[in-house]
């Protein structure tokens, strides 16, 4: 008489609705273990990009900033100091900055002004951080600079002044038509994420006084 038995290979419903669940719970954590990752790696690209960002506008600010020249300009009728520097942005002058400059030409080494100079400004407006150019010293009011987006998402920038004597000082405040410049400026700037990053920009000896 045969004997019918189980197959030795076969399985039962219940054997594979097991293994289809284990298989489900370790695809699922499998997937999200993968999620994560890819978010992970998202989030560090992003952070990345941003310092980047950062670092390519303190490079600027810092090489704008130590190239200082102790030349008031000719605005309109009026004078602006060598060094300008204000709180805010007034809203009713469309290229008020806080902060204004006149800049050597990289190429000016001997502390002379060439005809490369400029008029450089910063400000921020709605959180950008904007950099304002003037190719001529003396211009009138009405004339429109080129203005380039820095940086995004900045809350402040701040400066300290180290004086002649070496003394570091919260305001810079000289006679306007006085050729003298900080030794030395300490630039903070502080982002809408809280970071704040300070740099230290020494302005050449030729530069800052005669």
């Amino acid at each position: 008489m045969m004997r019918y038995g189980r197959g030795a290979s076969g399985f039962t419903l219940v054997e594979l609705l097991v293994a289809i669940s284990l298989l489900a719970v370790v695809s699922g954590m499998a997937y999200r273990g993968l999620d994560q990752i890819l978010s992970a790696q998202k989030r560090i690209a992003a952070e990345q990009k941003r310092w980047r960002e950062i670092d390519l506008a303190l490079n600027l600010l810092v090489e704008d900033l130590s190239q200082m020249a102790r030349r008031p300009v000719r605005i309109g009728k009026e004078i602006e100091a060598a060094l300008a520097v204000k709180e805010t942005v007034a809203p009713d002058l469309p290229f008020d900055a806080q902060l204004k400059f006149t800049r050597h030409s990289p190429l000016d080494t001997s502390g002379s002004l060439s005809a490369n100079s400029a008029r450089v400004g910063y400000r921020i407006v709605a959180g950008n951080l904007e950099r304002m150019t003037w190719y001529h010293l003396d211009f009138p009011s009405e004339v429109v600079p080129d203005i380039a987006l820095v940086l995004d998402q900045v809350a402040a920038i701040r400066l300290r002044y180290m004086d002649p004597f070496g003394i570091w000082q919260n305001q810079w405040s000289v006679p306007v038509a006085t050729p003298l410049l900080p030794r030395a400026v300490e630039l903070t700037l502080g982002l809408q994420d809280g970071i704040t990053i300070t740099r230290t920009v020494v302005i050449p000896a030729g530069f800052w006084s005669p």
